[in-house]
């Protein structure tokens, strides 16, 4: 204790240790210093009167007796001041704390409390005072530190008229070990009591001596085991082998065994056992845990069936599958995959790359190395049968974490020999078809130009410039129908064509074949490279035959002309624009319902392409399509 806190006793005038010893030295003078006491411990005055001195030698044994009964005392005894000063302790006082009697008349009371106490002596001292006992307890330190718990019992008495303070002080070590066991021995009661596990405790002969409530609830077994052999509890006794065990190690772990229940039903378990010492060390009995595993037992066969099936749904699959290890070793392969290549399971499983069903190792390599870094696409490879011929495959993998965290690849493999043969077929087929379309195309582009060329010969024979007309005009509506079929020969598309390529020959064959003599006729196109299916392109190519033929031939008085073509796609819609400069159609004529017969193949035109059609003749003539995209590329 500081000097701070031994000053907290009396702030107004905290006199010194060896002050204090020296003031109740002349206070309370004791046998030390040769003084006589009377039966009150009042100093007798000496005197040479023998009845006096023999009073006195009486009055000295007998305090040298009640001196000797108080040493004697196995509880410490201490009077001291209310600044807590001793005047007088007894020999257990000082011997019980590993000083010497000169030693502890040195200290005072702060140095006998521990800290946590020592803070306590005032207040406790200010309660004294008031009720004049007390009883508490506290702790001392010996002199080597040591604590020692007591129990003091202090009581305000007087002494030389004043009041001091009588206290008893007993060791309660012993006290509170015993009430610390207690304590413990009702937790660890509390533990058996509450543990959800079967709890016994046997001797070495086997004999019950403790079950918990546990195992009297799930077993039916009632205290009548107490005094029975352990095996009443086992379907079968343990082995020899394990006692042994037991008895050389000390301990058993996750023994699987099986419990009995009062009615004879049989419950798994997973036992642990071990032996319990005494306070010597030697062993005093065992105790035996165990745990009810009939619920686990049950997810255990239930998952082997899982297994089971699995392994059959596996095994069933045409398809080869295969279970690889984060380093490429085969840890499950299933029949399939063992017929497709020709190899045993033995041949494969525990297998390293490269395995001997690859084809190109060294592409087999690539693709594996992808896998392991998460690349799940489909692979094509070639992989090589036990006899040494190759056929394809497709590998299609995944991966999949195990509950220990390690990483699988599976992979299912798939022998598409059959369908490369059909790809083959397939391949041989198209090309023979591409060959005949082209033939057809080819024939139909002849046939039409026939067609044009004989429309043209007959030509020669009419004078009536009306009937001319119609037949130039029938001849370029053949010849735009055949240069489709041109254009679809030579692409080698067959289905479609760049409609760019075809309007831009067509509008050159219709200027040069409606051209007049001393006419200029400009060309402006915006055309986007579309592909157009045939079914699109024949009704718009006729469709610009109409408008360009009808501009050629009467638009344009003058000696100059232009002709616009704008066509573009956007999104799901083309948008057409055909505009000349020239005189424009007049505005009093119907074009949608007229006598032309150009004009009324636009109109139905547009229908056949589902399109929106438009006239704006403000500044020449300008005609306008709206239609769906029907074959977008």
């Amino acid at each position: 204790m500081n000097q701070k806190e031994k000053g907290d006793f009396n702030k107004k005038d905290p006199p010194s240790k060896t002050a204090g010893k020296k003031e109740m030295a002349k206070k309370y003078p004791d046998k030390d210093n040769n003084i006589n006491f009377d039966s009150k411990k009042t100093p007798l005055k000496t005197s040479n009167n023998n009845s006096i001195h023999s009073s006195s030698i009486n009055l000295q044994t007998e305090l040298d007796l009640k001196e000797e009964i108080l040493n004697q005392v196995t509880d410490s005894i201490f009077l001291h001041d209310f600044q807590g000063n001793f005047i007088y302790f007894n020999d257990t006082a000082w011997k019980s704390r590993g000083y010497s009697k000169e030693e502890l008349k040195k200290l005072d009371l702060r140095d006998l409390d521990v800290p946590e106490y020592a803070l306590q002596i005032k207040s406790r001292m200010d309660e004294l005072k008031k009720k004049g006992q007390l009883l508490f307890e506290s702790a001392h330190q010996d002199k080597n530190g040591t604590i020692i718990p007591v129990e003091v019992n202090a009581r305000v008495v007087k002494f030389k008229g004043e009041n001091v303070i009588l206290s008893v002080v007993r060791d309660i070590n012993d006290r509170k070990m015993i009430q610390s066991e207690i304590n413990r021995s009702r937790k660890l009661s509390q533990i058996i009591n509450t543990i959800p596990d079967y709890l016994t405790i046997v001797d070495f002969e086997g004999n019950i001596e403790l079950t918990n409530p546990y195992l009297q609830e799930n077993l039916g077994w009632g205290d009548e085991v107490r005094g029975e052999n352990i095996r009443i509890l086992l379907e079968k006794e343990l082995s020899l082998e394990k006692l042994k065990k037991l008895l050389n190690q000390g301990y058993l772990h996750q023994e699987e065994v099986n419990l009995k229940h009062k009615n004879g039903k049989i419950i798994p378990a997973i036992l642990n056992a071990a032996l319990v010492p005494d306070a010597e060390g030697n062993p005093l009995n065992i105790i035996a845990i165990a745990r009810d595993v009939s619920q686990l037992k049950e997810v255990e066969l239930e998952l082997e069936k899982n297994r089971i099936f699995l392994e059959k749904i596996i095994d069933s699959l045409r398809d080869g599958f295969s279970v690889l290890t984060k380093d490429g070793e085969h840890v499950m392969v299933n029949p399939a995959l063992c017929q497709m290549t020709g190899y045993s399971a033995e041949d494969i499983l525990g297998q390293g790359p490269p395995h001997p069903y690859w084809g190109d190792n060294i592409a087999t390599q690539k693709i594996l190395n992808k896998v392991i870094c998460e690349d799940m696409d489909d692979f094509e490879l070639v992989f090589k049968k036990k006899d040494g011929s190759l056929f394809p495959v497709i590998v299609s993998p995944s991966s999949l974490k195990s509950p220990e965290g390690e990483t699988y690849y599976f992979a299912t493999v798939k022998d598409i020999s059959s369908l490369k043969q059909i790809e083959e077929d397939l391949k041989k087929s198209l090309q023979e078809k591409e060959v005949l379309m082209k033939e057809i195309h080819h024939r139909v582009k002849n046939n039409l130009q026939i067609i044009s060329s004989l429309l043209s010969l007959q030509t020669d024979y009419i004078e009536n410039k009306t009937d001319l007309a119609i037949f130039k005009d029938s001849q370029c509506r053949a010849k735009s129908m055949a240069l489709i079929h041109e254009k679809l020969y030579q692409s080698g598309l067959l289905k479609s064509l760049n409609i760019r390529d075809y309007i831009l020959a067509l509008v050159s064959e219709l200027i040069d074949t409606h051209a007049v003599e001393g006419k200029i006729i400009t060309l402006d196109m915006d055309v986007d490279d579309i592909l157009m299916d045939v079914d699109t392109a024949i009704p718009l190519g006729l469709i610009l035959n109409e408008i360009i033929t009808n501009s050629l031939k009467h638009a344009f008085v003058e000696k100059e002309g232009e002709i616009k073509v704008y066509l573009k796609s956007s999104n799901e819609e083309i948008q057409l624009e055909v505009a000349d400069n020239g005189i424009g159609i007049g505005k009093d004529i119907d074009w949608q319902n007229t006598d032309s017969l150009g004009l009324q193949l636009v109109n139905n035109l547009a229908n056949q392409l589902e399109a929106e059609i438009e006239l704006d003749n403000t500044s020449g003539t300008c005609f306008k399509l709206f239609f769906p995209v029907k074959n977008k590329k």
